[in-house]
């Protein structure tokens, strides 16, 4: 299992292009995509899965399997509207075939429509383009402050004011926590929500890091090289930027020199790579 811990988050999981991706966010309890089962990703009872390729789902079957098995409370999948019906009777007709019952909800996304989490979080789906219907993800914490003009009031009034929800008192802070960008093009980078480039960490795909396939036969396949994300890297306002799903064409030794490369010195250090964990795939 690959882990990374920036911005005081725990991402843990695995991903290569084209085999499995599946990244846990630990604090937040939720994870983007179930290519692959890790320990983490195991744990997770919210998952967002971006599109319906095998490399970004295949793995769901065990996921609540294992989950089954170990007891563990209902699961809930997040996915593109378009693929939530087919993924529904997927599952009946797995619980039918492997005779077990497992307990889990799929829901919906569409473009634009937060879904609310826990503590103040929610997760805004935003589309990309890729061959079939594909989101990323912004997720966000909404905090409530009291207005500094209010500082002076009493502890009484203050309090009285948080429990009757009072805007002239308090206002909320949305906080940017972390975007996800799975496959894409470039063109989506263009269009990120605005919070996704002042985000703690931004996720970004980034299969391809060199001309060893052509620029052209990148595209079709509608993914990023490395080079787009760099030509847009001073937009981010963010703490770190996180590249992740690489090709498996790169030995994973490659892939921290040949990114580093790609970026102009202020950025270097805010830039990281998910790197396949030793060994995956086998």
């Amino acid at each position: 299992m690959s882990v990374l811990n920036l911005s005081g988050l725990t991402l843990a999981g695995d991903s290569i292009a084209g085999v499995g991706t599946a990244v846990a966010v630990k604090q937040l309890k939720l994870c983007f995509d179930l290519g692959v089962l890790r320990p983490e990703v195991l744990s997770c009872n919210n998952v967002f899965v971006s599109h319906a390729h095998a490399d970004h789902v295949g793995e769901v079957f065990n996921y609540l399997a294992v989950r089954a098995l170990e007891h563990r409370t209902a699961a809930s999948l997040f996915v593109p509207h378009s693929a939530g019906q087919a993924l529904r009777e997927l599952l009946r007709t797995f619980a039918a075939f492997a005779g077990s019952t497992f307990e889990y909800r799929v829901f919906d996304l569409h473009e634009g429509a937060a879904v609310p989490l826990k503590n103040g979080i929610t997760v805004t789906p935003f589309a990309t383009d890729h061959v079939i219907q594909t989101f990323g993800f912004l997720v966000e914490e909404s905090v409530t402050k009291l207005r500094p003009e209010c500082a002076d009031l009493p502890q009484k009034q203050i309090a009285a004011a948080r429990r009757e929800g009072r805007s002239d008192v308090f206002y909320t802070e949305v906080r940017p926590i972390l975007a996800y960008v799975p496959d894409t093009l470039p063109s989506v980078l263009d269009r990120l929500p605005d919070n996704a480039w002042k985000a703690r960490i931004l996720m970004i795909e980034s299969s391809f890091l060199d001309d060893r396939k052509p620029l052209a036969k990148i595209r079709l396949g509608n993914h990023v090289r490395v080079d787009d994300v760099a030509q847009r890297v001073h937009r981010f306002q963010g703490e770190n930027i996180v590249l992740f799903h690489f090709s498996r064409m790169y030995g994973r030794d490659e892939i921290p020199d040949l990114v580093a490369a790609a970026f102009p010195e202020p950025f270097k250090h805010r830039v990281h790579c998910f790197l396949p964990s030793e060994g995956f795939p086998l």
